[in-house]
């Protein structure tokens, strides 16, 4: 006998793990900057601070437009996004073949899959319980796609994937292609079942609730799967279609995933599709304890010729929906022919983009299904800022990045300006947007520990965050709130019981003693500093950290986790 191996079902290639740092060229090529064993260093990959680069509208308003590396941009939002974002949307680079096209087509795929596994991982971390995350593809690489995101999310997470049309059949882009690519696909995942859909409510209807059972005296009654069940032989009962009402019917097929999904059809296949040989054919079954309706049973008619399996089952109006009146929750479908908006959004928001650009009605959609108001939206392939356009109309908040300096400058900066600014472009006039709001525009800081100009064997504190500035970053990067006002106690963690002091001094014993004054018994307090007195005593609740030599192994032990 075959040894059974063990193991997990997950998607597989040559450099899977390593980090790609995505940079572009000055013709705004990408290329990728490969962590493969240390050609990326540690320090380089660390939490950085975002420096506020402009303010546009609202100077209280939460909402972020990043430039910078977004792999970078994603540790560094963790510390204070962890579980906040409700939904993500990304709309990555499509690894057409132009994308790597210096590389040999396999490594040019496992450098994509390298690149959006980091990114998702981080992705997945940022998302709260009730969020989202929808990857916008084609066909490319749809199938890998796929394969990571159920390895990542789970594959019971995966909700569903939609088809959008972007283009029209006689509109090709070459005349030399054998095949035109219309449709490109969304997949939609989910962090955990907490996450509901907003679908939108619409009014109920009783149209289909047409049909009436009439019945003499059962023939029989039995117990299957633990229900009480009547059956009626042919010549006992009669079905009859009549005007749609409360206490009408709804006629169902007990077929296809029908047998799977529902309660009723797994009855119908577990214990009624193979009774026509004991009952024979035409029967009818009244099947008591099952359904959700004001009725206390639920009809099902078995197979009506000898070599058939399929049935039917008959419902009630749910209670739920007698109860509540008319309405009820919108069914979404999985298709969208947005052809023609993709052929006339290329200049939404003020700024023209020739190919690429994803219409606002698209993500009104997708914004509008997956978040509600007030709500952080996430896009780390920021692009052009539709994303965030739509979110502001929409009363989200939101954060974009976008490594292209052109692309972050010309196109996105300038797009948010506009809308602040009343922007009449895209879903304005649809939801009645105005002007109002703002966002701050960052620049992601340089990295905490750098080489010595001099002796690039040697790693230091980058002079640039001396002061409050290094106080701050080393903070943020050892998971400490910044306190600003405070002159010794610069930070503190969640639970207010330790805390962070910073000095670019030499610490010596009469340091240590000021700073133990301001500590109680239950208090702990981390000392980070360039230098420290070799003969130096601390008490119980102290320790000293050196600069950059612990923060270095610290986070490399981070990484490794």
């Amino acid at each position: 006998m075959a040894k059974r191996r063990k193991g997990k079902l997950e998607l597989d290639w040559v450099g899977k793990g390593d980090i790609i740092l995505t940079k572009f060229d000055e013709k705004g090529k990408t290329y990728p900057a490969s962590y493969f064993q240390g050609q990326v260093s540690d320090e380089e990959l660390m939490p950085r601070e975002f420096e506020l680069t402009e303010s546009v509208g609202d100077p209280k308003s939460e909402n972020m437009l990043i430039w910078g590396e977004n792999l970078i941009a994603l540790r560094s939002l963790e510390r204070e996004f962890a579980r906040k974002i409700k939904l993500i949307y990304i709309d990555p680079s499509f690894n057409t073949g132009q994308d790597f096209e210096d590389y040999e087509d396999g490594l040019e795929h496992s450098i994509w899959l390298s690149m959006m596994e980091s990114r998702l991982r981080l992705a997945e971390k940022l998302l709260s319980d009730e969020g989202f995350i929808c990857v916008h593809i084609d066909e490319n690489e749809t199938a890998s796609l796929k394969s990571l995101a159920n390895e990542i999310f789970g594959k019971d997470n995966y909700l569903t994937t939609f088809y959008i049309q972007v283009r029209y059949p006689t509109k090709t882009l070459k005349e030399d292609m054998v095949f035109h690519k219309l449709i490109e696909q969304i997949h939609i995942y989910r962090k955990s079942n907490k996450a509901i859909v907003q679908r939108a409510e619409e009014k109920y209807t009783f149209e289909k609730f047409n049909w009436y059972i009439q019945t003499d005296e059962p023939h029989e009654i039995i117990v299957l799967g633990g229900k009480k069940v009547e059956i009626f032989k042919e010549g006992s009962w009669k079905i009859v279609k009549g005007q749609p009402s409360q206490d009408g019917l709804k006629e169902i097929w007990a077929s296809g995933t029908i047998l799977d999904g529902t309660s009723s059809g797994r009855f119908f296949r577990d214990y009624l599709s193979k009774r026509n040989n004991i009952d024979g054919l035409n029967v009818l079954y009244k099947v008591y304890g099952i359904g959700d309706d004001k009725l206390d049973y639920r009809s099902f008619t078995g197979p009506k010729r000898k070599e058939a399996t399929r049935g039917k089952y008959y419902q009630g109006v749910p209670l739920e929906k007698v109860k509540k009146g008319t309405k009820s929750k919108a069914i979404v479908t999985n298709f969208y022919n947005f052809a023609a908006n993709f052929g006339n959004c290329r200049h939404e928001g003020g700024v023209g983009l020739k190919s690429g650009k994803k219409p606002e009605i698209l993500l009104r959609e997708i914004i509008s299904l997956f978040s509600k108001t007030s709500d952080y939206v996430l896009d780390f392939f920021a692009g052009s800022g539709t994303t965030g356009a739509v979110a502001h109309k929409l009363g989200r908040k939101w954060i974009m990045v976008e490594v292209r300096e052109d692309m972050v400058k010309e196109k996105a900066l300038k797009r948010m300006s506009n809308v602040v600014n009343s922007d009449t472009t895209g879903i304005s006039k649809e939801v009645n947007w105005k002007s109002g709001g703002g966002f701050k525009f960052y620049k992601l800081g340089e990295p905490l520990i750098v080489k010595h100009k001099d002796y690039p064997s040697i790693k230091i504190i980058n002079p640039k965050y001396y002061n409050t500035a290094l106080i701050k970053v080393i903070c943020n990067v050892e998971g400490f709130k910044f306190r600003k006002n405070d002159k010794l106690l610069h930070g503190v963690n969640k639970l207010g019981n330790k805390y962070a002091h910073v000095t670019e001094q030499y610490v010596s014993q009469g340091y240590i003693d000021l700073l133990k004054n301001k500590l109680t018994d239950n208090e702990q307090m981390i000392i980070y500093c360039f230098n420290y007195d070799d003969i130096i005593t601390l008490s119980f609740n102290m320790i000293i950290k050196k600069l950059p030599t612990d923060i270095g192994k610290a986070f490399q032990l981070r990484l490794r986790l």
